[in-house]
């Protein structure tokens, strides 16, 4: 078991990282609407921080058991944070083109997938159930 702890690092952080980059992307691609500027990026800043704490958590991690807790818990929040781009970009409210709409539903699916695949591999490697 301790020697998939890089094995989990490396996955966990290559998530948190496009989740991060996908945040942006989704919070450039609304700045054609003020509103959807102002929705995306306050969603956007939690995704974010909430990476970087995750990433503050694992440094100290030695076995898989408490790694594999501190990764679920983070990846739930951006994960979840993920599907906010799946709802949010085809309301009426923010008035969005077409374009702009389908990037951003796109970096909402796959920032949830890949969270999603990484949190059930996390949860069959160590043994933590996903509700951590």
């Amino acid at each position: 078991m301790e020697e998939q702890i890089p094995l989990l690092l490396r996955n966990v952080r290559i998530t948190l990282i496009a989740a991060i980059i996908l945040a942006i992307i989704a919070a450039t691609a609304s700045a054609t609407s003020d509103k959807a500027l102002m929705g995306f990026t306050i969603n956007t800043m939690p995704i974010i921080l909430f990476s970087l704490i995750t990433f503050a958590r694992l440094s100290p991690k030695k076995d898989v058991k408490s790694l594999g807790e501190a990764a679920i818990q983070g990846l739930w929040i951006t994960t979840s944070l993920g599907l906010v781009y799946l709802t949010l970009a085809p309301a009426a409210y923010f008035a969005l083109p077409q374009t702009s709409v389908a990037v951003i539903m796109l970096a909402g699916a796959i920032t949830t997938i890949t969270g999603a695949v990484t949190l059930y591999r996390i949860s069959k490697t160590t043994g933590v159930g996903l509700s951590a």
